[in-house]
């Protein structure tokens, strides 16, 4: 690296972190720390395709009984009644409530790359 001389960092002494660093850190830190809320509930995603939805839906529901951590009967049967439903609207909106239960965060990514981080007050 060319801003180091024989081995030597300017940026950092021996034994010490220099404020540069520190600066650095803290401020990584204050900006994960101030990007997570808490909220109660999800938004609800309504503006999707159905069919990839749906098989993404699916491909969730294999994974978690692979894993050891299927869902509870009761939901997976209300899945797949909205699964084989007519109104793709209203089964996307069923589904979304249904695996919302299981969900610890919320991660939203607007167009801009910026990350949101929401934190489920009440899990059930």
């Amino acid at each position: 690296m060319q801003w180091m001389v024989n081995g030597y960092n300017p940026l950092v002494k021996k034994g010490t972190c220099s404020p540069f660093y520190l600066i650095l850190i803290s401020w990584m830190l204050f900006s994960v720390v101030i990007s997570v809320g808490f909220t109660d509930e999800l938004s609800l995603v309504r503006e999707v395709e159905f069919q990839p939805f749906a098989s993404a839906t699916q491909r969730l529901i294999e994974a978690l009984d692979y894993l050891g951590s299927p869902l509870s009967e009761d939901d997976l049967s209300a899945i797949q009644e909205a699964l084989i439903s007519d109104d793709h609207t209203q089964a996307i909106v069923d589904i979304q409530n249904i695996l919302d239960a299981y969900c610890l965060t919320g991660v939203n990514i607007n167009p801009e790359s910026r990350v949101k981080v929401s934190v489920l007050t009440s899990i059930s």
